[in-house]
């Protein structure tokens, strides 16, 4: 997919200078990649995945986890991942959840020019498509699709673009999220359902 992604592909002109991906796709393979095709990545990092401090003690096999670093001052680190070239930026984020819990999300960067705030920023952006994803699937019915054939799959999945829109529309023009508009309307559709019921009983 990235590679095809690359500009000068005869269908496509994609333009990015940063891909961000979550700890699944994080892997040494996958930050190689995007190196060798010439852009840069934010990845979320799993706290058990080990790094070095420096190329000698990455050449010297001496690594540690990354929860176990020390990051002055809350500044990103530079260190070497095992199986990267490249020296890499490591930086932690502490949060809190909802239910007043702390969490820390731990970010690598192929940048290392990037400074913490910079650094957190960017991967904010990815947000944005996880929340257009979950929107999708659970509001648009992405996949739900019943058919089978390369022609129904594509209309399913141009109907469920279209109505992902119009729910964007709406959600600008209303100041109202896709869900809450899905539960309104739900709540309408069960009222008229009701009143149908109340009717064939009388």
């Amino acid at each position: 997919m990235l590679r095809v992604a690359l500009p000068g592909w005869p269908q496509q002109q994609v333009a990015y200078r940063y891909l961000l991906a979550d700890s699944w796709y994080a892997s040494a393979e996958n930050m190689t990649l995007v190196r060798a095709l010439g852009h840069h990545f934010v990845f979320a990092l799993e706290s058990s995945r080990t790094v070095a401090l420096s190329a000698a003690a990455r050449a010297a096999g001496h690594f540690q986890p990354v929860q176990s670093l020390v990051f002055p001052d809350t500044q990103p680190l530079r260190v070497n991942l095992r199986a990267v070239q490249q020296a890499v930026l490591v930086t932690r984020q502490v949060f809190t959840n909802q239910d007043g819990s702390q969490g820390i999300l731990y970010l690598v960067s192929s940048d290392t020019d990037l400074d913490q705030a910079q650094l957190t920023t960017i991967y904010q952006r990815r947000w944005k498509v996880e929340e257009y994803h979950k929107s999708l699937k659970q509001n648009a019915s992405m996949g739900k699709v019943p058919t089978k054939t390369l022609a129904t799959q594509a209309t399913h999945f141009f109907a469920a673009v279209f109505a992902y829109t119009k729910r964007e529309v709406l959600k600008l023009k209303c100041g109202i999220g896709h869900f809450r508009l899905k539960a309104q309307l739900y709540t309408v559709g069960l009222k008229a359902m009701y009143q149908q019921l109340a009717l064939l009983r009388a």
